[in-house]
């Protein structure tokens, strides 16, 4: 009689471990994949965070240098000397930042495109937007190095021309 209900206990527990183990939330290698996908998109958004931070900063040093530009150029026409190598370097540096920031913008895009992605169930569409957000944050790093590399082989050494210019007339006049 023992022997009969053990065995009708385990009988009847049997298939309710099976449907418990079925209905298990996840298998190891599901896990696994959730966790890699959660990490991943931790690291999409931090990396977005991070530039969007520091798009004002690039942004803003950009600006100041324009800015600069401007007030040099205003002040070497008032002292009557000929601005216009000068206004030329504002119209290249000005087209440079704003590629700068065309190029900026696609990466944001292209970062903002992994998010529709299903992290594990997209076949590797996923990995080939990370890769094409990847190629254009290089890309936006090349212009910004454009930017700054036309400072200073090309603008400061036009400014100290005209500062010299400045200075060999003002010694001439005295």
């Amino acid at each position: 009689m023992f022997a009969t209900a053990l065995i009708t206990i385990v009988v009847l527990s049997a298939p309710t471990a099976a449907l418990a183990q079925d209905a298990s939330p996840t298998t190891l290698k599901d896990r696994v994949v959730e966790n890699r996908c959660q990490r991943v998109t931790t690291r999409v958004e931090n990396t977005t965070n991070r530039l969007t931070g520091s798009e004002n900063v690039r942004q803003n040093r950009h600006q100041k240098v324009i800015d600069r530009l401007n007030t040099i150029i205003t002040k070497v026409e008032a002292a009557g000397i000929n601005a216009d190598k000068l206004k030329a370097d504002l119209t290249e540096l000005t087209a440079k930042r704003d590629t700068w920031q065309t190029e900026y913008t696609k990466l944001l895009e292209k970062l903002a495109a992994t998010k529709q992605f299903a992290c594990g169930n997209s076949e590797g569409q996923f990995v080939a937007a990370v890769k094409a957000a990847r190629d254009q944050r290089l890309v936006m790093h090349q212009a910004n190095l454009a930017f700054w590399n036309y400072v200073r082989t090309t603008v400061k050494p036009d400014i100290k021309a005209i500062r010299q210019e400045l200075k060999a007339n003002n010694s001439s006049t005295q």
